[in-house]
């Protein structure tokens, strides 16, 4: 069972990493195009805008609400693979083995799972609909 504790830590550590590097870039998009809508914002006060800066202007709105909202999935993902990961060393550090601890935490493992395949299915069905577009 301490091997599957350590295999365990070591993957949702890995995954942390992941999340945390695709929660950055995700967040650097978003600043990014950020800048474009203040100043498409700045030109439609003004009523310099064109009708393609207007069609822009709201594109990039949604796309940036789009990338806020799977950011969020991508930060759930990353503290639940951090508390997971603490938990297995833990568990590996104290010599702890209880079987209903270890059913527990295949259920929490299940859970991740789960939830990373829904967020996903959510970002590739967004991805496509911001594609027909």
């Amino acid at each position: 069972m301490q091997e599957w504790y350590s295999i365990s830590y070591s993957v949702f550590l890995g995954l942390s990493g992941i999340f945390f590097t695709l929660f950055t870039v995700i967040y650097a998009l978003i600043d990014n195009k950020k800048t474009t809508v203040n100043f498409l914002t700045d030109l439609r006060k003004q009523g310099q805008a064109s009708p393609r800066q207007v069609a822009d202007w709201k594109y990039w709105k949604n796309f940036i609400a789009t990338l806020r909202d799977f950011n969020k999935h991508v930060l759930a993902l990353f503290a639940i693979s951090i508390i997971i990961s603490a938990g297995f060393i833990a568990l590996r550090i104290l010599e702890i083995e209880k079987l209903w601890l270890t059913y527990l935490l295949i259920i929490i493992e299940a859970a991740t799972i789960i939830y990373l395949s829904y967020a996903f299915i959510r970002f590739i069905w967004l991805y496509h609909k911001n594609m027909e577009d």
